[in-house]
């Protein structure tokens, strides 16, 4: 709810612009796993690696 509330203060410029950017960040991390520049983690991997770092 903070997050919507947050978002929708934001000027429709603003928005757009931050749109733009996580679009042209996700196409970047994209082509980098394309390339073979960017490792990626399966979601459970994900998952329990996290885990096992709060246990600690």
């Amino acid at each position: 709810m903070l997050i919507d509330i947050l978002w929708e203060s934001l000027d429709e410029a603003r928005v757009k612009q931050l749109e733009a950017n996580w679009a042209a960040e996700s196409e970047e991390r994209i082509d980098a796993v394309d390339r073979g520049e960017l490792q990626t983690v399966d979601g459970p991997s994900a998952l329990e690696e996290l885990r096992s770092s709060l246990r600690k």
